[in-house]
């Protein structure tokens, strides 16, 4: 089984993060139960944009916060690499985890025009929020 594990970062920024790199170490090596088939796995983080982010989005102005809604909600550049490496890994599976920011929605576009399964743990309320 072939799963790919997406989240904004591959460090430990805070709880959602320990859950994702904790999932993609308890998964490599592991054997699907009734098949014995080894999971193979692959990730798809922020380090993959090769994204250098110079201001904390916390510490940004409102003004600087408005220009960002859109790259927040689909991010053109992270649409266009994710399709790429889903065609290349050719996931079973992809788990999501947190995208909010860096990565967006685009996330879940891309795997559903892909066809890709996809389970999304979820470590907040921001869906609700609004």
């Amino acid at each position: 089984m072939r799963v790919l594990l997406i989240n904004r970062n591959d460090f430990v920024d805070g709880g959602a993060d320990r859950v994702y790199i904790n999932t993609v170490e308890e998964l490599k090596g592991r054997k699907v139960e009734k098949s014995s088939e080894e999971i193979v796995v692959d990730t798809f983080t922020r380090s993959d944009l090769q994204v250098v982010e110079k201001e904390n989005p916390r510490n940004l102005s409102l003004w600087r916060k408005i220009l960002l809604v859109r790259q927040y909600l689909f991010n053109k550049e992270v649409a266009v690499l994710l399709e790429k490496k889903v065609l290349e890994f050719q996931p079973d599976v992809a788990h999501v985890h947190l995208i909010f920011g860096t990565l967006s929605l685009s996330v879940l576009r891309i795997l559903k025009k892909l066809g890709v399964p996809m389970v999304m743990t979820v470590h907040d309320y921001r869906l609700v929020c609004p």
